[in-house]
């Protein structure tokens, strides 16, 4: 990935192919957010966006800026990768965004795979983690219903998480 030099502190953040931040900014961001998440009682979302063939970046970057919250943050992770971090963004509403995202995108005929990871406050999760646990998912974990319809998949995983729950609770074990 190309960064251009900026005067303030020698290099960029954004990709200039795509104008999304690149990689290194993202781990950052996700490291950081990671930590403040202890003080939040919100979870925080990452997902994975991965295109084939590779999609055109200077494209793909103004509409991905634009269907971001002020807090949220998309980066140019690959060749045909992209991330997007969601402080403060549980599991239905950030399906319903990537519903609505890839919807918008016009894939023009390009095979789109997700992968998602949350972080609860207090999980301890690091960046690591995160990324290992999307990454997982983006190849072909338990979601994978979610490239066809991500909010019902979505809902049949929370209801599945919430039996085991109570499952656990009857059981005498902590869910």
């Amino acid at each position: 990935m190309k960064t251009k030099p900026s005067s303030e502190a020698g290099w960029s953040c954004r990709d200039e192919l795509s104008g999304l931040f690149h990689r290194a900014h993202f781990l950052a961001a996700l490291e950081g957010e990671l930590a403040r998440l202890d003080r939040l009682t919100r979870p925080l979302a990452l997902v994975l966006v991965e295109l084939e063939p590779a999609p055109d970046w200077a494209a793909f970057g103004p509409p991905a800026r634009a269907a971001l919250r002020p807090i949220d943050l998309a980066a140019r992770l690959s060749d045909n990768r992209a991330g997007f971090l969601f402080p403060e963004a549980g599991r239905a509403w950030t399906g319903r965004w990537l519903a609505g995202f890839l919807a918008n995108l016009g894939r023009d005929g390009r095979t789109a795979r997700t992968g998602l990871a949350l972080a609860q406050p207090r999980a301890g999760l690091t960046a690591e983690e995160m990324m290992a646990l999307a990454v997982r998912d983006l190849s072909g974990g338990p979601d994978r219903a979610f490239e066809a319809d991500p909010v019902t998949a979505i809902i049949d995983d929370e209801r599945r998480l919430l039996f085991e729950g109570f499952r656990a609770l009857e059981d005498g074990r902590r869910p």
